[in-house]
């Protein structure tokens, strides 16, 4: 409370304009250096600059035609702990809203009001016949009265020695702070400009990080950085640049860790930075243990459309003092960078990726056209129809024909687990194995037997398997045998299609035992029957409903 009988310092300013623009930016410089006369900071007075300009300004354009040269009136009174300005206008005024909030991007107004009411203590808009008053007040310290203690002031003051002298320490340290600002936002500038232009460009992530990260140290005068990229896949925190060789540390497991996991780990969990000051005890489980002893410490999980390209960690030594806002926002917009380089660089692999998928794709479809026959032989007395359509995806699906002597003819289909170039190579190399040995073609069975002794090896180091079907026909016998390495059974119809019979010898798939047997079935065929065989596509297509077509309707 102020002592009875002591007088509270109050000065009181009033400056009469014209109602134009121009005379309100006159305004709103005057009233500037009456704060500034009276000691208030370089923030505050940018503050209260934005909220003259946005007052006053109001207050011109919503004049009528009728008013315009009325004078309007500012006020601005000071006291030991606020400032309060006061704007007379003759508008037609308006309601002040009981909520105010920032309109949207859209909207032509409301922006002032929502600075204005952001940028003070308090706002009174008081409406009348024959004028308005707009009251904001803002609470500020250390306000200085350079005249006689006690008492109110109005209109121009004089600063007396000593609070000359004080004012101008004051002002002193303030444009040495704005300087030391300014400088370092030019550096951050530059830089900035620097790297934007190497964003995107074909270059080692790590190489980038290492040069970024060292001007990081530059601008923000710290010491030493760790910087590790979080790869998803493994869920690890792996190390891709250190300022030195002595922090060459381990990579970090990342899940449901506590708190005594390492603050790396603590701010990947809470997603904010977190803080080390010298003196602080650390864990005994801090992988950084031994250069946050003794140090302002500052680690920053860095966040790219919700994914997490990695932590930088930034430290300098007890005597430099911790970060100043300047410098951690300096930190935290490089770190982004350097997550933008991240994402190029992913992106960039990930586009070779494809182009090399695209081109794989090309070759393994060259494959597997060139192991379809461009034409069917002829067999006595039968006719020979075939077809091989991918359902989206090159795969091991490939049928031959092998002519033989005496007229007769091997058919041959066959399977290859998975997709792509493996598969078709397997099926390329299948098919020449049965190519190789057409004289074992009329033993089916004993001919499937070698073609897996020779492949067993290759197929289980990959953990892939062949089904196939080998078929031997003699149009003059009327005799077909048939040996099955786990493939869908042949399919034989009568001529008058009055029954449909399934032929399927055992026989283990390809690839799976090095000593596999393969029996053989010999059926006579009767007056011009229909032999299907095919592969598991055909059974396994589904309908709008996923239901399989399955073998029951096949037969």
């Amino acid at each position: 409370m102020q002592p009875a009988g002591e007088q509270i310092p109050v000065s009181v300013n009033r400056v009469v304009m014209p109602c134009n623009l121009q005379a309100a930016r006159e305004v709103c410089l005057s009233v500037k250096e009456i704060l500034s006369n009276h000691g208030l900071s370089e923030i505050e007075l940018r503050n209260w600059e934005l909220i003259l300009a946005e007052s006053i300004n109001n207050a011109v354009d919503h004049v009528e035609k009728r008013d315009c040269d009325t004078p309007l009136e500012v006020e601005v009174k000071l006291t030991a702990n606020d400032v309060t300005v006061e704007v007379h206008d003759h508008t037609r005024g308006f309601d002040w809203p009981t909520e105010v909030r920032l309109p949207d991007v859209d909207s032509e107004g409301g922006r002032g009001i929502f600075l204005i009411q952001n940028l003070t203590d308090s706002v009174d808009y008081r409406k009348g016949r024959h004028g308005n008053t707009l009251v904001m007040r803002r609470a500020s310290r250390n306000i200085v009265f350079p005249a006689a203690a006690g008492g109110a002031q109005a209109g121009k003051t004089e600063l007396n020695g000593e609070a000359l002298r004080s004012l101008t320490e004051g002002l002193e340290g303030t444009l040495d702070a704005m300087t030391e600002e300014l400088s370092s936002c030019y550096e951050s500038l530059s830089a900035i400009f620097r790297f934007s232009a190497e964003l995107g460009q074909s270059q080692k992530t790590e190489d980038f990080a290492k040069r970024l990260l060292n001007h990081v140290l530059e601008i923000a005068e710290a010491d030493w950085f760790v910087f590790r990229q979080y790869f998803r896949d493994r869920r690890r925190l792996v190390l891709l640049s250190a300022s030195d060789a002595s922090l060459r540390l381990p990579d970090l497991d990342v899940g449901d860790q506590g708190e005594g996991d390492g603050i790396e780990l603590r701010s990947v969990n809470s997603r904010q930075d977190e803080w080390i000051s010298p003196g602080e005890e650390g864990s005994d489980n801090e992988p950084l243990h031994a250069v946050v002893q003794d140090a302002f410490v500052i680690v920053h999980p860095i966040f790219l459309n919700e994914e997490l390209p990695g932590v930088l960690t930034v430290g300098r030594g007890r005597s430099a003092g911790p970060f100043k806002a300047a410098q951690i926002s300096f930190i935290n917009t490089f770190a982004q960078f350097l997550a933008i380089q991240i994402a190029n660089a992913s992106y960039q692999q990930e586009r070779i990726s494809k182009e090399i998928l695209t081109r794989e794709l090309e070759i393994a479809i060259n494959i597997q056209r060139s192991l379809l026959p461009t034409e069917l032989p002829g067999l006595g007395g039968f006719q020979l129809a075939a077809s091989c359509d991918s359902a989206g995806e090159v795969g091991g699906d490939f049928y031959d024909v092998i002519s033989l002597e005496d007229g007769c003819l091997a058919l041959v289909i066959a399977d290859v687990m998975g997709k792509g170039i493996p598969a078709a190579l397997f099926a390329a190399k299948l098919r020449s194995l049965f190519r190789a040995m057409p004289e074992r073609a009329q033993r089916p069975g004993q001919l499937m037997t070698s073609v897996n002794q020779i492949l067993y090896e290759e197929l289980s180091s990959v953990d892939m398997f062949i089904t196939s079907q080998l078929v031997y026909i003699d149009p003059s016998e009327r005799v077909l045998k048939v040996a099955s390495a786990g493939h869908c059974p042949a399919l034989i119809a009568s001529a008058d299609w009055a029954k449909v019979c399934s032929v399927c010898p055992e026989g283990m798939p390809l690839g799976v035992l090095h000593e596999a047997d393969y029996e053989e079935a010999e059926v006579g065929l009767g007056n011009s029957p229909i032999i299907l065989i095919y592969t598991d596509g055909i059974t396994e297509a589904v309908n709008p409903r996923n239901e399989q077509f399955g073998n029951e309707a096949l037969v």
